[in-house]
């Protein structure tokens, strides 16, 4: 989790979530939001189905995100509010507000140079996890604006 949610620009997105079952599918939910899993990914992955019922740290990286397509279900996104965008040349990276928690453990405090600044991040996630996408420049949200979030999906 540490080299996952600390290593690397931006870091992987870490939240809080739970795999639970509906229907025939399985789903990761995170906050209010839920993502169901392709049957590929549960091919390449089979020991998700164990994990049923129980949390886990839900993992995103920013380069798995994209603007919607008419062609993506709606069972592949989850809803966000944008509240940053930094341009930076020939990419972006879009900050979309959820109501997931932070992934917090030991190691996540260890890797903070002192308690103080540790208690900010804490506090600057309370009212939500705020995950960082890349995006194209060229089709860019707006600021404010709540927006359906598609990921790129392992098939």
């Amino acid at each position: 989790l540490f080299v996952a949610g600390f290593i690397g620009s931006p870091p992987m997105n870490l939240c809080v979530g739970a795999v639970d079952r509906r229907d025939d599918d399985i789903v990761v939910r995170f906050g209010s939001n839920e993502l169901v899993l392709p049957p590929a990914s549960l091919s390449a992955y089979p020991k998700v189905t164990e994990y049923v019922g129980r949390k886990v740290a839900v993992g995103m990286r920013s380069e798995s995100f994209f603007r919607p397509e008419a062609t993506v279900s709606e069972r592949y996104r989850f809803r966000a509010e944008v509240n940053l965008i930094e341009v930076l040349g020939a990419e972006a990276l879009i900050h979309l507000t959820t109501d997931a928690s932070p992934v917090i453990t030991d190691e996540v405090a260890d890797a903070f140079e002192d308690a103080d600044a540790f208690e900010e991040y804490r506090e600057h996630h309370r009212g939500g996890f705020t995950m960082v996408a890349r995006a194209d420049p060229r089709n860019l949200p707006e600021r404010h604006q709540m927006i359906d979030v598609p990921r790129r999906l392992r098939r």
